[in-house]
């Protein structure tokens, strides 16, 4: 009997434990991770090689560059007013409020209230591996052209989670900024 009782609490904890834990998409093969605080599901990893059966990550420039962002697009704008270092600068841009704090710049939706886009400058693009990012970019890309209104050469690729947009000075110069936006915030989806 107490065989039985043992098997049963094992049995029952690591179903719990797989259910809560992580959970495997069969669309995708995905592997997420479910919060029960949050309610939010996590990507935990996405593969981009098999190799026997097991699958590699690979982080990609783009992923890199905003890597070290202390908010993210949709965050709510008030976590910029909450954090406990002042910015360089704040004002409004097209008519958002932005936020900059040196290496990134927050824009934010003042009518949503949350951040809309997170821009870097040409030095802190500079880190980038300038030929793997645009490799890596190949296919995305949705529009390109002279936007008038800023007087540069803009370029926007679809990615994963929104747009990622380069302005240039002109169209063969370096990134001057390079932007994470949320999907069709410079251009009609």
């Amino acid at each position: 009997m107490k065989k039985l009782h043992i098997t049963c609490s094992l049995l029952t904890l690591s179903l719990m434990l797989l259910f809560t834990a992580a959970v495997v998409q069969p669309s995708t093969g995905d592997l997420t991770a479910a919060s029960d605080y949050t309610q939010e599901e996590i990507q935990l990893t996405e593969p981009t090689a098999e190799v026997k059966g097991a699958s590699t990550q690979e982080t990609l420039e783009y992923e890199r560059l905003f890597h070290e962002a202390s908010f993210r697009i949709g965050e709510n704008e008030e976590a910029v007013h909450s954090t406990r270092e002042e910015p360089m600068e704040e004002g409004m841009y097209n008519g958002g409020n932005y936020y900059d704090f040196g290496t990134f710049t927050y824009f934010a939706d003042p009518e949503k209230e949350r951040i809309n886009a997170v821009a870097v400058r040409d030095e802190t693009a500079a880190d980038i591996d300038e030929e793997l990012f645009f490799d890596q970019l190949d296919g995305k890309l949705v529009t390109s052209g002279w936007n008038e209104m800023d007087g540069t050469w803009m370029e926007i690729y679809s990615v994963k989670g929104g747009d990622l947009v380069v302005e240039r000075e002109e169209k063969d110069l370096a990134p001057a900024f390079i932007w994470l936006t949320e999907p069709g915030l410079f251009h009609d989806e």
